[in-house]
């Protein structure tokens, strides 16, 4: 029998995946909340919520600020090699029942994708943790959260490849390629639904998805929204992105715009990603979204 969970340390509840992460345990006063931030951030958090800064390259400090947390939540920047590691073993280190670490994407249990180098410290780290829990003894287990492409932030930033409000896409190969969405408010409800599920979802990983969809999907649905005169589509090529993104990092050039073009390709090219083979919706009670749903998230971007 699974301990129940009470207590859960956060690293990172500001990033992309860590606020609404944040914000769904805080909405659902189940558990005391901890929040691990960087030493000199002057970020607030809410009253009640117990916050330690840290320095993630002290195993011995986040050990000593993850005593008594039954889980973790790591949403660090998976390019960061460092926390990934750090507090895998301060985890155990601490005796900390549940990790989930810095996943919130696509399935890095593929090699394929685990060797693509935006995701090379995400998949070292996981390794990691599952040699660390094992030699726990199941003192500490683990779960890795797997959604796919973030819906609502996707549309926002357009890194879906489409801009809306301009009527642009870049389709990337021929933009049939389909992967899970879901948003960031459902993924912030499936960790706390994994937290409330220990039993069921110790380690292994856990994938979810509000919905499948190619870019293809994407951009008729968005003609439904805003419209289908005056779209200007541009192609790309997976594969020459991928051979610019590697000359760039040999060059030296290790900027964020040639990683996250790493996520482009992985998304778009069936080598890497694709649907999952099966999902946890039902058990986490997570829906499957119709296109009137779909195009709702596009129409609040848009109002």
């Amino acid at each position: 029998m699974a301990p129940r969970i009470k207590t859960v340390a956060i690293a990172g509840a500001t990033s992309t995946t860590g606020a609404p992460i944040f914000n769904a345990l805080i909405a659902t006063n189940l558990f005391r909340v901890t929040v691990l931030t960087r030493k000199g951030s002057n970020h607030k958090f809410p009253v009640g919520v117990a916050v330690k800064h840290v320095d993630y390259s002290s195993v011995f400090e986040l050990t000593e600020a993850l005593r008594g947390q039954d889980a973790l939540i790591n949403t660090t920047n998976i390019v960061e090699s460092i926390p990934q590691i750090n507090l895998v073993d301060a985890a155990v280190a601490a005796g900390v029942y549940r990790y989930l670490p810095s996943e919130y994407g696509l399935n890095n249990n593929k090699p394929e994708i685990g060797q693509l180098p935006i995701f090379k410290a995400a998949s070292e780290g996981l390794q990691h943790m599952r040699e660390k829990c094992a030699a726990s003894g199941g003192a500490t287990t683990y779960t890795d959260i797997h959604n796919g492409g973030l819906l609502d932030w996707g549309f926002e930033t357009g890194f879906t490849g489409i801009l809306l409000r301009e009527r642009v896409i870049t389709l990337y190969d021929e933009g049939s390629n389909e992967i899970a969405y879901t948003t960031r408010e459902w993924l912030g409800k499936a960790v706390v639904r994994v937290l409330t599920h220990p039993e069921e979802t110790a380690n292994r990983p856990v994938y979810i998805a509000n919905t499948y969809a190619s870019q293809k999907k994407f951009l008729a649905l968005s003609q439904e929204v805003v419209g289908h005169e005056g779209w200007l589509v541009k192609h790309q090529s997976t594969d020459e992105m991928f051979a610019e993104s590697m000359a760039k990092l040999e060059s030296g050039d290790i900027g964020m715009e040639s990683l996250l073009d790493f996520i482009h390709v992985a998304d778009n090219n069936p080598k890497y990603e694709t649907r999952w083979e099966k999902d946890d919706n039902e058990l986490l009670g997570i829906p499957r979204f119709s296109d009137e749903d779909v195009k709702a998230v596009m129409m609040r971007l848009v109002a």
